[in-house]
């Protein structure tokens, strides 16, 4: 059977139990073929979010805020988090090391990310460093960006991004870990609708236990997965025909990621009570009148655990 995949991005290390499971053919013994597609994530229509409440894609992967700004909009929708390949979140707002940010025109670069729900982030982020800052938007490298002169922030990934543009030179700010100011996080996630039928429930859950298996192997054992992954994919997506950099970044989430006992892709409420309680704080910074984040039982109605071969 056909599971299609779409992301809001290319392919990185945070990708790496789900690229390890497609190379060492662990899906295709099960039957299932993997199909992945990159949608672009300017607006709501091209978001992974949208493509899987459609039912145009199986399996969404981005960020959580992502699903929150969609189930914002649409609460009645059954869609839900159900796996966090690390539980921490490597994606932060850089500029250039030693670079005064303007505090009038903020140029943010985005690496096919798009812009969804980072806008009003980043203006909360500089509060106080600015009146009210005019934030314009460029479809360019986040790194390359910056190291261009024609982003002065952009939103990059610390373990894919943040080490190429190490690799080029580039010394890099990191204002602070997240927007959210969490000690822990998710990004990405893995979403999908939980109302299909208990034939797809079935599928999903073969599907995510293979995805566990490979996360449980690429982040205990980065160095040779660097490897495996570098071999089969080199060629095919930016970044994996560099072995030194693929290691580095692999070896980054490695020493960085919190286990659980390697329960890998297991989500807890707390998480997610405090990047909603972060997203009201933004959201009122920007004055949004968002009903939905004041619903008490919000958080745990974004994510399950029951897909999960340990649930």
């Amino acid at each position: 059977m056909q599971i299609k995949i779409v992301l809001s991005e290319k392919p990185n290390s945070h990708l790496a139990g789900l690229l390890l499971g497609i190379c060492r053919n662990w899906f295709s013994m099960e039957s299932i073929d993997i199909q992945m597609e990159v949608c672009a994530i300017n607006g709501i229509q091209s978001n992974p979010v949208m493509m899987v409440a459609e039912g145009k894609a199986d399996i969404g992967v981005g960020n959580p805020r992502m699903l929150l700004s969609f189930l914002s909009q649409f609460p009645e929708l059954p869609l839900k988090a159900v796996s966090a390949p690390a539980q921490k979140n490597f994606y932060h707002f850089t500029s250039i090391e030693g670079q005064q940010v303007s505090s009038i025109n903020i140029k943010t670069g985005f690496a096919a990310k798009g812009t969804w729900g980072n806008i009003d982030e980043l203006r909360y982020l500089m509060q106080g460093q600015s009146n009210d800052p005019e934030i314009d938007v460029i479809d360019d490298m986040g790194y390359e960006s910056l190291q261009k002169g024609v982003a002065q922030i952009a939103y990059i990934n610390r373990a894919w991004e943040g080490i190429m543009a190490e690799q080029h030179g580039i010394n890099l700010t990191y204002h602070r870990e997240t927007v959210h100011d969490l000690v822990m996080g998710y990004d990405p996630v893995y979403f999908i609708r939980t109302d299909g039928s208990s034939k797809k429930k079935a599928l999903m859950k073969r599907f995510f236990a293979i995805l566990n298996k490979g996360y449980h192997d690429a982040y205990l054992h980065p160095l040779q997965v660097a490897e495996e992954l570098h071999r089969h994919f080199s060629g095919v997506y930016p970044g994996f025909e560099q072995l030194p950099f693929l290691k580095r970044s692999l070896m980054m989430i490695h020493t960085s990621i919190l286990d659980g006992e390697n329960r890998w892709g297991i989500m807890n409420e707390f998480i997610w009570e405090e990047l909603v309680l972060a997203l009201k704080r933004i959201d009122k910074y920007t004055k949004r009148d968002n009903s939905f984040m004041s619903r008490p039982e919000l958080a745990s109605h974004l994510f399950t655990n029951e897909y999960l071969p340990y649930s």
